[in-house]
Order: C-alpha cells, then structure tokens, then sequence
C-alpha cells in the first residue's frame, strides 16, 4: 500500500497563523527569503515524527475548551494522509509553554489527538487515540492495534471500542505509521564543519557494526559509518552512489576507498563475587579517504560543500523511508553542482515524498512549477502554491516567459516575487 501526505494544516504555530497546503505526491520545494518561515513549516511537519515516538500516553489536558474559550495559545498541527482508497486524517492541539516561549511537546499535559476516518461509504467518526500507539506498528511481527508491548496506557470504555472501531483498518494505519517513522529531516548544517571529522573510525562488537560514541561529530561520523557499512555490505547501493558522486559532471570527487585494520581488544567484566572475566573482542580501524586528481583526502581534508553534498546524496539515494524534509541544499554549494543535486532528488522522488525549502532562484530552474510553493512574510507566515499565489494571469504570463525568454528562476528574481 502506498501512502501521501495529502493536506497539511497548521494554526498558531510560531510564525504561522494559519497555513493550509496540498504537498505535491514527489516534490514540494518552498522559496522564500530568510525569515519567511520555511523552517518553522519544516518542523512542524517533522511535530508528526516527535507525536510518533511518544512512548507515553499523553494525559490530556482536562480544561482544553476553557483554554481555547480565554484564547489561550492553542496550536494546532491536522495532516491529511491518503492510503490507497481511503483518507486518515489526524489532528493534534497542544499549548504554548509560557515558561519557556517555546512550542513544545509534552506528553504529559499538552496534547490532545485524535483521527478521522475517511472512505466512500463509510461515515466519518472522531477516534481520540493518540499517534504513539502505532509504534511497534512497523515490526517485523505483527501486532494488535490494541494490544502493544511497552507501551502504558490506561483505556476508558471509549478509547476501547475507538481501538476495536480502528482494528478493521490496521493496514491503512499500519501503512501510515510507517510512514510517519520514515521520516527524516536534513537541516542545512547537518553535516557542516567537516574539518571536525575524525581521520578514521572505530568499530566494535562480534560484527563490528557498532559505532564507538566518542568521534567529535556524530553526524559526520555517521555519515562515513553507513557509507563503509554500504561498501562492505550493499555493493548495489554502494555502486549506484558512487557513480552519481564520482561522475565528472560533478567535479566532486575521482574515488572513495577505505583502509580497514583490525586490532584485537579486550573487555574485563567484574561479576558478582568479585570474579573478573576477561573475554577477547574484535575491533576494526576504517580509515576512509577520497581521491581527488593526484591528491589523496581524509574526511577533514574535504570542503564544506563537498563534505555535504557527498553526505546529502548519500541519504537521498539510500533512504528507504517514504519522506525526506531538506533544507536549503544550496548552502555551501556552487550553481553547477545545485542543478545536478535538484536532478537527484527529482529523480528519487518518483518512489518518496520530498520537501525542499530553498531561499535560491536557481534552485528552481529545474523545477516544474507546480512543485513550488511561495513562502512568503505578511504580518505572520503565508504559504501558497505559485499557481495560487500568481493567479491565472500570473500564470499565463509565466508560461509565455518559459516558452520564450528564460527559465522559472530567473522569473521569480525578474519579477521579485518573493519580495511581494
């Protein structure tokens, strides 16, 4: 079964007063200036991926009517998703925290959640069950919708029959939750400051799949970890990378390899009685380097733009999750190498929903225009499709550019769209 975001909306949340949007199935890339409020759009949707790994079932608050009666800072957070034939629409209401003038997440005190099911001949009915519950939804083993390990929750006779009303579609929610746990999020720093990238790796346990924790910068680390564990278990994905990043048209690099030295090592556990067992552990060294013409580069070595884009191809290429949130990947990265980095991720976003926010025109020449949305400041946060946000006229007056003069970018610099 396949899932999509289909309608997001969002109400008095940080910058945004009122926001509704209908993502594309592929590709969604949101433009506008600094400040505009793409961040803030991002992480709100990422609030689904936070609702989700809510071990605890949220005590909800008793006095929300009064609070929203007095106007107090309620949030509200309702995305639209379509399974197949049938929608699953679910709403979460939280509060500002006042201590800390932060939106915030607590399980305790600040949710209220519920879903709706929507399908062709079925009425609509309010399920007040929260998004925490289809946690181990995702398991290998199957499990109940009302019958879950770890999780704590105390049902009322409602919450049972909302749990038996929604047991008739687990694969529907089944298909959502996975979804949800697939997300994933790439901040425009994510894998900034290479040169704190240590010169090798550590691994340990029986397999040596286990990364040592105390390498300075644990996403860049983690980076080159999936990579060797791609080059040493998954020569498939690992050939697809490495002809994308190695070809010339990039200018990237020549060749990735990666010199592995193993030491033995040894672990001393002290049971109870005072016994000391000392068992023997194996331990492997990865050192990776790149090639670039003669030279030979440890990680540390590389550019910050190289560094990210290796790193950011990398996950667009290999995430088996069904969305990728990017921001700004233009950041550090020069035109010629940006417009081979839109081609991938158009091109992998044929099998996942991808939302790109960008503050660069160039970012968009090529891009269709009905994947971008104009992000835009007027008091708070507006967000409109180009179509809608350029009316029929505009519409029609970019098509006759397109087809005559230029390209998309250089009409929203021309026409300093964004500064409207």
């Amino acid at each position: 079964m396949n899932c999509k975001i289909k309608n997001i909306k969002i109400k008095n949340y940080k910058s945004i007063d009122s926001v509704s949007i209908n993502p594309h199935d592929s590709l969604s890339v949101f433009i506008g200036k600094n400040g505009s409020g793409k961040t803030v759009f991002l992480t709100a949707v990422m609030l689904l991926k936070k609702l989700y790994d809510n071990r605890l079932y949220p005590t909800y608050i008793h006095n929300l009517k009064k609070l929203e009666e007095e106007q107090k800072n309620i949030s509200t957070l309702k995305v639209t998703f379509i399974v197949d034939d049938c929608e699953l629409i679910y709403t979460a209401k939280f509060y500002k925290n006042e201590e800390s003038e932060r939106h915030l997440i607590n399980e305790f005190e600040t949710i209220d959640e519920f879903w709706q099911v929507k399908k062709k001949r079925i009425s609509k009915r309010k399920l007040k069950v929260p998004l925490a519950l289809f946690l181990d939804m995702t398991k290998e083993e199957r499990h109940s919708v009302v019958r879950l390990r770890g999780f704590r929750l105390n049902v009322s006779e409602a919450n049972k029959q909302d749990l038996t009303y929604m047991k008739k579609y687990t694969k529907y929610f089944e298909t959502v939750a996975k979804y949800i746990r697939g997300m994933k999020y790439y901040s425009a720093i994510k894998f900034a400051n290479s040169s704190s990238c240590d010169s090798y790796l550590e691994l340990s346990g029986k397999k040596n799949n286990r990364l040592r924790s105390y390498h300075r910068n644990k996403a860049n680390s983690r980076f080159l970890f999936d990579l060797y564990n791609a080059y040493s278990e998954d020569k498939e994905l690992y050939n697809v990378y490495k002809n994308i990043v190695c070809d010339k048209r990039l200018e990237l690099i020549d060749k990735i390899d990666f010199k592995v030295h193993e030491m033995p090592s040894y672990d001393i556990k002290v049971r109870s009685g005072g016994k000391v067992v000392k068992s023997k552990e194996a331990r492997k060294i990865i050192c990776p380097f790149f090639f670039k013409g003669s030279y030979k580069l440890s990680p540390s070595h590389l550019s910050e733009g190289t560094f990210k884009t290796l790193a950011l191809l990398f996950y667009i290429i290999s995430d088996k999750g069904s969305a990728l949130l990017i921001e700004e990947p233009e950041v550090c990265v020069h035109h010629g190498l940006l417009d081979n980095i839109i081609d991938v991720i158009k091109s992998y976003s044929s099998n996942k929903q991808i939302f790109v926010s960008t503050h660069s025109e160039c970012v968009l020449d090529n891009v269709d225009p009905e994947n971008i949305f104009v992000v835009h400041w007027q008091t708070n946060t507006k967000i409109k499709s180009l179509k809608l946000f350029l009316g029929q006229k505009g519409i029609s007056s970019l098509k006759t550019y397109l087809t005559s003069s230029g390209n998309l970018g250089e009409y929203i610099r021309h026409k300093e769209i964004l500064d409207e």
